[in-house]
């Protein structure tokens, strides 16, 4: 009768064994990775978000300044910082759309508006040479409520 050795593992589960443990740590490499990836062009969003709010609380689009807004104008592209850590340029631009009026009901005026759209796009370099192109825009309805 044979008499199997029980002291110890043999080269096949341990080659195993190492391939399993090798597979599953490149698998968390490569998710802790995209995870960093994503939360970096997460932050460039909300960073090119903050550039768009800031344009809308300026004095030129505060609702005083509603007569003296270009209308159906294009502002040609500016370059514009969106993260100055990485580095990262983009393009900022302003359209203003021609006046427009609501059709209003009685007791309530047809009140005039003009559409305003900021748009702030750039592109990025990712993991694996592969390039994130990306936009934030965002459109805001001023109404002309000035009495006359």
């Amino acid at each position: 009768m044979l008499k199997l050795n029980k002291r110890g593992y043999s080269l096949v589960e341990i080659t195993v064994a190492a391939v399993v443990i090798s597979l599953s740590v490149f698998a968390v490499i490569a998710m802790v990775r995209k995870g960093q990836e994503h939360i970096g062009l997460d932050r460039h969003r909300r960073e090119a978000r903050g550039i768009v709010e800031r344009t809308f609380e300026s004095q030129q689009f505060a609702p005083e300044a509603y007569n003296r807004l270009n209308t159906d104008t294009t502002s040609a592209p500016l370059n514009v910082l969106i993260d100055s850590a990485a580095n990262l340029n983009g393009k900022f631009q302003i359209k203003i759309r021609k006046e427009v009026t609501t059709a209003g009901t009685a007791p309530v005026a047809a009140v005039p508006y003009r559409c305003i759209t900021v748009n702030v796009w750039w592109q990025e370099k990712g993991a694996g040479n592969k390039t994130y192109y990306d936009t934030v825009s965002v459109d805001k309805w001023l109404a002309n409520v000035q009495r006359q």
